[in-house]
C-alpha cells in the first residue's frame, strides 16, 4: 500500500547541489582577539560616556547635546557592527576600523587622559592583529569563498 495507485513523486530539485557550496575559513586567533578586543574598547568607551554623564549630573553641570550622545551610541554601535563583519572575514570593516582608530588617535591630541588612551590603545592593538600576515590570508581566502559561492549560485 506504500502507492495507492498514485504516480511516485519525483522531485525536480535535484537532491545534491550541483557545485560544492564554498565555506567561509575558520577565524584565526588574531581575527578572534582583534574582535574582542574592538568589543572591548566599544564597551569602555561607552561606560566612560555613562560615568561622564552621570558626574556632570551630579555636579550639576551642562549634559552634553542630544546630537553628541546620539552620536557617541551610533559610532559605538558600527564599530561594533564592523567587528562583526571584521570576524566574518569582511574587508571593508577591517578598513574602517583602522580608520576609527586612527581617528580616535586625534582624541589625545584635543583631550588627553588616561581613560582614552587606553581606549585608543586597544583599538590600536586590535587594528595591528587585523592587518597581520595570519588575519590577511583570512581575508583573502574569505573573499575568494564569498567570490567562489557567487559564482556557484549563478545560472549557466
Amino acid at each position: 500500500m506504500p502507492n495507492d495507485g498514485l504516480p511516485e513523486f519525483k522531485p525536480l530539485v535535484p537532491q545534491q547541489p550541483l557545485r560544492p557550496a564554498a565555506s567561509r575559513p575558520p577565524t584565526p586567533p588574531t581575527v578572534e582577539a582583534a574582535f574582542w578586543l574592538v568589543i572591548a574598547s566599544s564597551a569602555l568607551t561607552l561606560l566612560v560616556q555613562l560615568f561622564d554623564l552621570l558626574a556632570i549630573g551630579l555636579n550639576g553641570g551642562t549634559p552634553p547635546t542630544s546630537p553628541y550622545l546620539v552620536g557617541s551610541v551610533i559610532g559605538i554601535g558600527l564599530r561594533v557592527l564592523f567587528a562583526f563583519a571584521a570576524r566574518r572575514g569582511a574587508n571593508f570593516a577591517r578598513i574602517l576600523l583602522s580608520l576609527g582608530a586612527l581617528l580616535s588617535m586625534f582624541g589625545l591630541v584635543t583631550g588627553f587622559n588616561v581613560i582614552l588612551l587606553v581606549v585608543v590603545a586597544i583599538a590600536v592593538a586590535a587594528v595591528v592583529l587585523l592587518w597581520l600576515p595570519q588575519s590577511n590570508a583570512y581575508f583573502r581566502a574569505a573573499a575568494a569563498a564569498r567570490t567562489q559561492a557567487k559564482a556557484g549560485s549563478l545560472p549557466r
